[in-house]
C-alpha cells in the first residue's frame, strides 16, 4: 500500500465480524515508542508507523488486542504495578480496545502459584490499563502438563480459578456494572475443560453453583477447538441468563481462518437472538512468537507429513540447513497456535 494512502482501519473493516486480537509480546508494544537504535527502516517508516494504535500511522491501525499480564511481569508479581510506558499505555483510551489475559499460560510453564498476592496485582493492573480481562484462572491445560503443581490435579486447577473469581466480585472496583461510564472494565469469567466432562464440570461450578454472571466471557481448555461444544455453551448460557449480560465473547489463544469464518456466524447469531450488538474476538500468538523469539516470519504450512509443519523464513542471521527457511513440527492438538490455553 502506497505510503501516502490513508492505512487500512481494521476498527471499521472487521466491526461486524469476529476479532482476531494480537498477542502481544514486549517487544512489539515497547518498539514503536524507543529510539531507533539500529539501521534506518525501510521507505521512510519510523517505528511510531509500527504503534498498532496509532491514528498517524502509515501502516494498518489495530484498534483491539490483547495483552497478558505474565508477558508483563514474567514471574514477578511486583512489575504489574510499574508504569506501562509503551503502546497500550500511551494508546488513546477512546478508540482503542485491549484485553488483559491472566496470565494462566506463565503457570504451566513457569510454575507460578496462584496466590493472593498475584490476584491482587493482576486486578490492579487490569483495572488500570484493560477494557476488559479475566480473573487469574488456572488452564485446565495444566492438568497434562508435568513440571507444574496442578499436574494431575483437575479438581485443584478448578478450585484455585473459583477462587480468583470469588477475589475479583470482592475487590473489583471498576467493573461495568450498574455503571454509566464508557471506560469501565469489563470482567469475563473464565471456562475451561479438556474434555467434555471437564468442561461441563467447570461450567457448572462458575456459572450455576457460584453464579458468577458477568459482561464477558473467555473460553479456553481444548474444548473451546470444538464448533458443537461452543454452540451447546451458547445455548446452555442462555438458559442459564449470561446472554442477558453479555458484551464479549472471547476464545483464548486459537486462530485458524475457517474457525474465525464460523465465530463470525456465532457472533450474528447471538446478536439476532438477543437483539444488540457484542464483541467476539479470539487471540493468536504463534506468529509474533516466532518473530519475537526466534526472528522468523511464518509463510506457509507444509500438510505433507504425518503432522503439520511450519514452513519459516528468517532474517537477522542466516537459516539454518543453508536454506531460506526451516520447517517446525507442531503438536497436532496445538498447531494453530504457540501455546496450550
Amino acid at each position: 500500500m502506497p505510503l501516502n494512502q490513508i492505512p487500512f482501519d481494521f476498527d471499521q473493516l472487521w466491526a461486524d465480524y469476529s476479532r482476531p486480537l494480537t498477542a502481544w509480546q514486549p517487544y512489539s508494544i515497547n518498539f514503536p515508542i524507543a529510539p531507533l537504535s539500529g539501521p534506518s527502516l525501510p521507505a521512510g517508516l519510523t517505528p511510531s508507523d509500527f504503534d498498532p494504535f496509532s491514528n498517524f500511522t502509515r501502516l494498518s491501525r489495530h484498534s483491539h488486542g490483547l495483552i497478558s499480564a505474565g508477558v508483563i511481569a514474567p514471574g514477578k508479581p511486583h512489575l504489574l504495578a510499574l508504569p506501562m510506558h509503551n503502546v497500550i499505555g500511551n494508546r488513546p483510551k477512546s478508540t482503542c480496545y485491549v484485553v488483559g489475559d491472566s496470565g494462566g499460560f506463565q503457570i504451566i510453564t513457569m510454575n507460578l502459584p496462584v496466590t493472593n498476592q498475584w490476584r491482587a496485582y493482576q486486578l490492579a493492573w487490569s483495572e488500570l490499563h484493560c477494557d476488559a480481562a479475566l480473573p487469574l484462572d488456572v488452564p485446565s491445560a495444566a492438568v497434562y502438563v508435568k513440571g507444574n503443581a496442578y499436574y494431575g490435579k483437575f479438581g485443584l486447577a478448578l478450585q484455585h480459578s473459583v477462587e480468583s473469581h470469588e477475589f475479583w466480585r470482592r475487590n473489583c472496583q471498576n467493573s461495568r456494572s450498574g455503571e454509566s461510564d464508557s471506560r469501565r472494565m469489563r470482567r469475563l469469567i473464565v471456562l475451561q475443560g479438556h474434555t467434555p466432562q471437564q468442561a461441563w464440570r467447570w461450567y457448572d461450578r462458575i456459572v450455576k453453583q457460584e453464579g458468577y454472571i458477568w459482561e464477558g466471557v473467555a473460553v479456553g481448555g481444548d474444548r473451546r477447538k470444538h464448533l458443537g461444544h461452543l454452540a451447546l455453551l451458547v445455548l446452555e448460557m442462555r438458559r442459564d441468563g449470561l446472554l442477558d449480560t453479555l458484551e464479549h465473547l472471547h476464545v483464548l489463544g486459537f486462530a485458524n481462518i475457517g474457525y474465525a469464518v464460523c465465530l463470525t456466524a456465532l457472533k450474528r447469531a447471538i446478536e439476532d437472538e438477543i437483539g444488540r450488538p457484542i464483541l467476539l474476538t479470539f487471540d493468536v500468538s504463534t506468529p509474533f512468537q516466532y518473530a519475537y523469539i526466534f526472528q522468523q516470519a511464518i509463510i506457509g504450512v507444509d500438510w505433507s507429513g504425518r503432522q503439520p509443519t511450519l514452513k519459516t523464513t528468517c532474517w537477522g542471521r542466516p537459516a539454518k540447513s543453508g536454506t531460506s527457511g526451516q520447517r517446525h513440527r507442531c503438536r497436532a492438538a496445538n498447531w494453530a497456535d504457540w501455546g496450550s490455553r
